[in-house]
């Protein structure tokens, strides 16, 4: 078996183990599948050496309140990192909460530690999306600092197109996460920033991707101004996902949206 996708199937992390050491895999997608932790990479990196993509996606809200005891972690990625050399896809996101009571809770967190052994051992990655990269955390790199480690990944992971960095914990290193995403501004096809709360000018900036067809910034605290210059600019922008960005932004959508000058192409997906 070299492919497998499955979506909202309720799997026991235990049996899907077990079965995974029969596998060969060079696809593995797990969409709203249940809970799963480190010990998943471990397996991957153990039985399906010739992985090429990777995508999953914990939808539980009961996931999110009650975490795994062992979450993926910068040591499980690193175990994946150096015996699946052929990963070209990499997704590791979940279901983020709008009440309160969960909030604050985290399934998981990576540091950039993450990201530098994604780029001593994958060349070949072209799609990232990694959820809950804290960027204050700065676990055994060695006197490196953020931004050191964001370019060290830019220099050695060359043919990124989609990038993905939903509910980004350590707001002190904006500006190095600005400067990381424009480093692949002339060949950034697809954005995922959901779940943030960035500087407006932040999201000004993201206009210098001028191949981006997908921006996703659902739950964020874009501006009327940041959604004007981004569809102004986006030339070959089809798609822009700003659903739960606050009653102001679309009262203002609603109320101005004329003067967004809209493309015929372009989907806004408010709602």
């Amino acid at each position: 078996l070299e492919t497998l996708s499955l979506m909202n199937c309720q799997v026991q992390e235990s049996d899907f183990l077990t079965c995974l050491k029969g596998w060969k895999l060079k696809t593995l997608q797990l969409i709203g599948c249940g809970n799963f932790g480190r010990a998943l990479l471990t397996s991957l990196s153990e039985d399906c050496p010739e992985l090429q993509n990777l995508e999953i996606y914990i939808s539980s809200v009961s996931s999110v309140v009650h975490p795994h005891p062992k979450p993926f972690d910068d040591d499980s990625i690193k175990m994946l990192a150096q015996h699946c050399s052929f990963l070209e896809t990499l997704s590791l996101s979940t279901f983020y909460p709008e009440s309160n009571e969960t909030s604050n809770v985290l399934p998981w967190q990576f540091s950039v530690q993450s990201l530098k052994h994604l780029a001593e051992h994958c060349p070949k990655l072209s799609l990232l999306n990694l959820s809950h990269l804290n960027l204050s955390k700065m676990s055994s790199t060695h006197g490196f600092s953020v931004a050191d480690i964001l370019n060290y990944f830019k220099l050695h992971c060359l043919k990124i197109t989609h990038l993905g960095f939903p509910n980004v914990q350590g707001r002190d290193h904006e500006k190095e996460l600005l400067s990381f995403i424009l480093s692949y501004k002339d060949q950034l096809v697809s954005l995922n920033l959901e779940n943030n709360v960035f500087p407006q000018e932040f999201y000004k900036d993201l206009s210098q991707c001028s191949k981006l067809r997908f921006l996703v910034l659902e739950n964020t605290n874009m501006s009327f101004d940041s959604l004007k210059k981004l569809c102004m600019e986006l030339s070959f922008l089809n798609f822009l996902d700003i659903k739960r960005c606050g009653q102001k932004l679309m009262k203002e959508i609603s109320d101005q949206k004329s003067s967004l000058q809209l493309r015929p192409y372009l989907f806004l997906k408010d709602r």
